[in-house]
């Protein structure tokens, strides 16, 4: 059975990736977005040809750029497809002392993780809300319970968007349209090796792609605002919760300085 369309912007790779596949797999038509639009295209090909009748619809899109999601809008709109599903799950993250990253990479970050999913959730909504219908996915971290040194910007835009989702579902609810936020921890994606001391990370502390996406599916169409991914870091999020905010500061900057 048909689902409607649902347009996952990052879906070039890691979780947006998986993230296709889930919403492929249960019969959603798909507009993949992204700036890597060889990878896009590769992926469209392996969705129609496992998924017979699922249609995928190829969009380049950079949302590093600050015009690049009323851009992404107008490739929707001018081709008439109504978005049953937004998919904000493109990420960038910047690592290292904040005065010693170039301005435009923390610029980048900001764009992609705090611009986009501002404007596109604005500019989808008002279809949404005035067909009584609709889903918004937000992608945030792990990250966003925490102040983190040296992923100072990172960790701050991944707390704008979970407490962004979190507010909206609030202000819709009862209309017929959801938001939900999904919080993966540690993923293998390419956004990890970024991450400080990835590599002394165990393999138990680190989430299948496709683990997260499946969580995200099931959350986002059980209307679930909010959903940590994976036992161990729903235990955590529960620990930062309860710690006092001068403690969880002083261990994530003893972390940070050790790995300097």
């Amino acid at each position: 059975m048909n689902q409607g369309t649902t347009l996952i912007t990052g879906a070039s790779g890691g979780i947006g990736r998986e993230l296709a596949r889930v919403f492929a797999a249960h019969g959603h038509e798909l507009i993949l977005a992204g700036r890597n639009r060889k990878r896009l295209l590769a992926l469209a090909r392996e969705l129609n040809e496992v998924r017979d009748g699922v249609r995928a619809t190829v969009l380049t899109a950079d949302l590093g750029k600050p015009e690049g999601a009323k851009t992404l809008f107008d490739s929707v709109r001018r081709r008439k497809i109504d978005v049953e599903i937004l998919v904000n799950n493109a990420g960038a993250m910047s690592n290292g002392d904040f005065a010693d990253i170039p301005l435009a990479a923390h610029l980048d970050v900001i764009h992609v993780n705090v611009v986009a999913p501002t404007v596109l959730p604005y500019l989808f909504l008002g279809a949404m809300l005035e067909r009584g219908h609709g889903r918004i996915l937000h992608v945030a971290s792990m990250a966003g319970f925490q102040a983190i040194p040296r992923l100072a910007v990172y960790a701050a835009s991944k707390a704008y968007g979970m407490h962004l989702a979190e507010a909206l579902s609030e202000e819709v609810a009862g209309t017929g349209v959801t938001v939900t936020a999904l919080c993966p921890g540690f993923t293998r994606t390419g956004i990890l090796s970024q991450a400080p001391d990835a590599a002394r990370l165990p393999p138990f502390a680190v989430g299948s792609p496709a683990d997260v996406a499946l969580d995200g599916y099931r959350a986002c169409m059980n209307a679930i605002p909010l959903q940590v991914s994976g036992l161990a870091n729903q235990l955590a999020a529960q620990a930062i919760r309860y710690q006092p905010r001068w403690l969880a500061r002083s261990i994530a900057g003893a972390i940070a300085r050790r790995n300097k």
